[in-house]
């Protein structure tokens, strides 16, 4: 009994441990079943076919010429035929003005330039008879200023005869009294009786010496008569030469008045200016009445963009008035990011699409100038020329736009989702022999649905297109079926 009891003891404690055991052995075997379970994935060969690399945004249509009109001229306008929106053709009127007020100042014009004229050539005149007045007298001048140098030349050889005749004079006057002296003593002598040797000796001395002083005497002459006349005839020419210094002041005077009268270089050249002055503004006058006769008519077939006037309304001449865009040169701009900016090049073709109608175009210009967008991004601005323009389109309303970033033929390519990144680069998960191999690939363009692998595949492998958190390198999988 003891023995059985034994037994049942030990085979109680073995029972739970071998349970326990067994357990363990089914969980471990579990967990090995799981390590080794195959992943399904979706795949995709690598194969050699064209690439079309397409960029798809949207822009707004515009007109690549909108030319804005200014008022020629200060007036008021009459009419407005301007809406917006309003398709115009070339040549029909679109603004009239009110030519009431550029009437009168033309007229006004007018008569300032005939009275600025008038009052300009009369100056010229009085400066030209004044010129020649001046040149006159001068000439009188030079004539008068000739008679009095040869007056006062012989005015100065007569002073200078009448002073040696007034020497002379004076020296005959003292030969008279010497000779009235001596005759005077020859009397006295001749009237004594009886004479003595030294008194006869005396006589003849006198008689002598009164011969002598008389053929002194006789050679002046008549010198009292000379200076009398001498100086009859220096009267006569000083008066003749004050009578000339008084011509030689009146013209003179002439000559200072008339020289009064001659514009000055400066003053013909503001007069000149005056009246060219004149003449621009009669001009200017005459151009804006033109002007506003004409009015403003279209220059093309287009389509009015924006109007600021009104009939009635005053305009100041250069006030933009509206605008016409030529709707045979329509476009769309669009923003363009820096990661396309790369690929997008002047000439691509692009298909533009606006109310369900397709128009033909290309890229004309990509702008070196980008702006923030309200989310921070950088835009740079393109523009694509519609090739085929037509009535249909509308300014300012959104377009899709299509733009071939290049092509490529026979080339080898995958579907796109088959290529992820990381830090590394770019890569794609490989399926081989029922396990994924990581491999990293230089990828060229790329369209909507397949992209270029240029190195690191090779034609016929089998690429992974599903691609989340759970593919792992090395790990077991299977084509999805």
């Amino acid at each position: 009994m003891e023995k059985n009891n034994k037994k049942k003891k030990k085979w109680k404690i073995i029972l739970p441990v071998a349970v326990v055991v067994i357990l363990v052995i089914v969980f471990v075997q579990k967990g090995k079943g799981s390590s080794e379970a195959v992943q399904e994935v979706e795949t995709a060969k690598a194969e050699k076919g064209n690439i079309t690399a397409e960029l798809e945004t949207s822009g707004t249509i515009g007109s690549e010429d909108v030319r804005t009109y200014s008022s020629p001229v200060n007036a008021e306008i009459a009419t407005a035929n301007l809406q917006v929106g309003k398709p115009v053709k070339k040549g029909e009127p679109l603004i009239t003005f009110q030519t009431g007020s550029l009437e009168k100042s033309y007229n006004i014009s007018q008569l300032q330039n005939k009275a600025s004229d008038a009052a300009n050539q009369k100056s010229l005149e009085m400066s030209a008879k004044g010129s020649e007045q001046a040149a006159q007298a001068d000439s009188k001048i030079q004539s008068i200023d000739d008679q009095l140098n040869s007056l006062n030349g012989q005015i100065s050889e007569l002073t200078a005869q009448m002073e040696q005749s007034k020497n002379a004079a004076t020296e005959a006057g003292n030969l008279d009294k010497e000779i009235t002296e001596l005759d005077k003593r020859s009397e006295e002598l001749k009237n004594k009786k009886d004479l003595t040797k030294e008194e006869q000796k005396e006589l003849e001395k006198i008689q002598k010496e009164k011969n002598k002083k008389q053929e002194q005497r006789k050679a002046y002459g008549d010198v009292t008569a000379k200076v009398s006349e001498l100086e009859n005839q220096l009267k006569s020419m000083q008066s003749q030469a004050e009578s000339l210094q008084g011509s030689k002041a009146e013209e003179q005077s002439k000559k200072a008045a008339g020289e009064a009268s001659v514009l000055t270089d400066a003053e013909k050249q503001g007069i000149a200016s005056s009246q060219q002055a004149a003449k621009l503004t009669l001009s200017q006058s005459a151009d804006s009445l033109e002007e506003a006769k004409a009015g403003i008519q279209a220059e093309f077939d287009g389509i009015v963009t924006s109007t600021e006037v009104a009939a009635g309304s005053a305009v100041q001449e250069g006030a933009p008035m509206f605008s016409i865009a030529d709707a045979s040169k329509m476009c769309v701009d669009f923003k363009v990011s820096k990661y396309n900016l790369t690929s997008l090049q002047v000439g691509q073709k692009v298909t533009i699409t606006s109310l369900d109608r397709k128009y033909q175009g290309s890229v004309t210009n990509i702008g070196k100038v980008a702006e923030k967008t309200e989310q921070g991004a950088a835009m740079a601005t393109a523009r694509v020329h519609i090739d085929n323009p037509d009535d249909n389109l509308i300014i300012g309303l959104d377009a899709k736009l299509k733009i071939e970033l290049g092509k490529k033929t026979d080339v080898l390519k995958v579907p796109i989702a088959a290529v992820n990144s990381d830090s590394k680069g770019d890569f794609v998960y490989v399926l081989s022999q029922e396990k994924l191999q990581k491999k990293y690939v230089k990828t060229g363009i790329s369209s909507k649905k397949n992209i270029e692998i240029i190195e690191g595949l090779k034609e016929g492998e089998k690429v992974v297109t599903t691609i989340d958190t759970t593919i792992e390198d090395g790990m077991k999988a299977a084509e999805k079926k």
